[in-house]
């Protein structure tokens, strides 16, 4: 027996049904408010040798306690009440827990496997509850486990994918499909196959069951009378679109090719808002190799149900949003981008959108025209470039127009101005040389002290990444900014490369400065030794960096190492060139031949 009362003891041991359910809920939203995530993601410390015990160690304990205790209740649950708080309570820990990092996987596993005399997670929907209330209880399962399955998509689990393997598939695709004890209709059986594409794309896949089972039931839920049944239908095509961006699906799977361009279109236009939000959310999953298997015929359909949808939507309503973020994302594509019938709906509602009351519908607007403008292939300034200056149909009119229109946001609140900021630069680096030289100097000056600003004035780390990626992308295209004669926005840079908080922001600036030409003798010595000694520091310290931030470390010290060797003098500091030529070597050895060749007899 239990020696003090606590949540966890309550919810095992006491004989009141509704009470064990009240604790379920009331374990489910300390979780759902709590940074459970946050916390259990980092590295837990040892106990100290005096007995001092850590946050993280403790919270730890307490989550374990926590796993131990539900799989003790899931596996004696009788009461059909009980067992579905008792399911709501599994799935928010499903969506607060990071199972991928070190240490948790063993927590997970103390659920999904069979315990003595007991049952997982999977053999919940197989036990003897009365009928009326197995769907209640049937619902809850699904709903957890797809929310186990979401929760593994970016970082595979191994136990959950032994789990898919082991518990679902069989059962989903298997002889027993729709044996009594399996009580799943339409929607949850598109729920769990929308949550395994979603974990483990290329076990659906494997099976060669999409002709047999998931693609007519796909198909019969769009058809469906019931709004649920078509929501669900939307989710597991936009399942299928996010694990075709890695795993290169949908080009294979028989009768994609309709879904996307007939049944998602028809969607666009659902009686049902919701239904309408949600077909618009899976249009923006729609990767690039999908489109190009869609007739353009379907593809210029399914971009008008999207503009007569957002015209129809009243301000501020999701559909709108939904549809904002479909078309930005469309717009990244060459296929859209490129396309006059996509362009000449789609920039005014872009327009419309920079001025809707709704914060998000006004980034979503911004987003949507940088990317629309962008020169590079994730709209960032970051990625590779896409292959031409702008979209031919962006002609010079509609770019003064959507100019005007993204510098009177630039001063809006952080998430509209970061993408403002990004298309003003690549509108500016694209008008400039076309206007000659006054205006074109003009624009670029108004350019100019608009992103100084934001470099001097702007905290958010956003913001001033989005500033320092137009400065680069101005210096790329044009001669118009001279850092050889701005001393200001030059200080600004250095300062932003070399103590910005945020690693993103330091690439961007370092970035900037490499694409600067034409530097002053003076101006690239002094940038040589200020970066080449960042560089050294940086490239010492690289392991001290937490995996979260090695990505933007790697980033940033190959920014530095342009910087480095563009602005490396004809004499430069023998010592110092040395020591940056040896780490080079080692971290970037491809640039090491652009190095100054180092003068040996003056050295001696």
């Amino acid at each position: 027996a239990p020696t003090r009362a606590t949540l966890i003891t309550v919810m095992l041991y006491d004989p009141q049904p509704r009470v064990r359910a009240a604790t379920f809920d009331t374990l489910a939203s300390l979780i759902e408010h709590t940074p459970i995530r946050v916390w259990m993601a980092q590295r837990r410390s040892t106990r100290g040798a005096q007995g001092f015990v850590s946050l993280s160690t403790r919270v730890a304990d307490a989550v374990e306690q926590l796993h131990l205790g539900l799989a003790v209740a899931l596996r004696g649950e009788r009461n059909p009440t009980a067992l579905e708080k008792l399911l709501g309570c599994l799935r928010a820990l499903f969506h607060a827990m990071p199972y991928e990092a070190q240490g948790n996987e063993v927590m997970l596993l103390t659920l999904l496997e069979p315990g003595e005399g007991g049952c997982g997670l999977g053999e919940i929907l197989f036990r003897d509850i009365e009928a009326e209330a197995r769907q209640r209880v049937a619902a809850a399962a699904i709903e957890a486990t797809v929310a186990l399955l979401l929760g593994s998509h970016k970082h595979p689990v191994p136990a959950v994918v032994k789990f898919v393997r082991r518990e679902l598939l069989p059962h989903v695709f298997g002889p027993d499909q729709g044996v009594e004890g399996w009580p799943l209709d339409l929607r949850h059986t598109l729920s769990i196959i929308g949550g395994v594409f979603a974990c483990c794309p290329s076990e659906v896949q494997s099976i060669a069951h999409w002709e047999a089972h998931v693609l007519p039931g796909l198909l019969a839920a769009f058809g469906s009378r019931q709004p649920e049944d078509r929501l669900a239908a939307i989710a597991l095509v936009e399942h299928v679109c996010r694990a075709d961006q890695d795993e290169q699906l949908a080009t294979t799977l028989a009768g994609w090719e309709a879904v996307i361009s007939t049944h998602l279109p028809r969607a666009l236009k659902d009686v049902n808002a919701e239904v309408r939000a949600a077909a618009a959310t899976a249009v923006a999953e729609v990767p690039a190799s999908t489109w190009h298997c869609v007739p353009g015929q379907q593809r210029q359909m399914c971009v008008r149900s999207i503009v007569e949808v957002a015209s129809a939507a009243p301000g501020g309503s999701p559909v709108r949003m939904a549809t904002l973020t479909a078309l930005g994302a469309m717009a990244l594509l060459h296929s859209f981008k490129h396309d006059a019938a996509f362009l000449e709906p789609a920039v005014p509602i872009f327009l419309a959108g920079l001025d809707d009351q709704n914060t998000a519908h006004r980034c979503r607007a911004a987003i949507a025209i940088a990317n629309t403008v962008s020169t590079h292939e994730d709209g960032t300034g970051d990625g590779p470039p896409a292959g031409s200056p702008l979209a031919p149909q962006v002609g010079d009119q509609l770019k003064r127009q959507l100019l005007e229109a993204v510098l009177r946001h630039c001063g809006d609140t952080d998430k509209v101005a970061a993408p403002a900021l990004r298309a003003v630069g690549f509108l500016v680096a694209a008008l400039g040389p076309a206007l000659g030289a006054p205006a074109g100097r003009g624009l670029a000056g108004l350019a100019r002290d608009l992103l100084l600003s934001s470099l001097e004035n702007s905290a958010a780390p956003k913001v001033q990444h989005s500033a320092c990626s137009a400065v680069a992308n101005i210096m790329e295209s044009s001669l118009f900014l001279d850092l050889n004669e701005d001393a200001k926005l030059l200080r600004a840079l250095v300062r932003a490369a070399t103590t910005a908080a945020s690693f993103k922001v330091r690439f961007a600036a370092a970035s900037a400065l490499a694409a600067a030409p034409n530097l002053s003798p003076e101006i690239s010595t002094s940038l040589f030794r200020t970066f080449a000694a960042e560089y050294l520091r940086l490239a010492s310290r690289k392991h001290a960096v937490g995996p979260a931030q090695a990505k933007h470390v790697d980033k940033l010290l190959a920014a530095l190492a342009r910087v480095a060797v563009t602005t490396a003098p004809a004499a430069p500091d023998a010592a110092l060139l040395a020591r940056v030529r040896e780490t080079m070597s080692e971290h970037h050895p491809e640039l090491v031949p652009k190095l100054p060749v180092q003068d040996n007899a003056n050295d001696e």
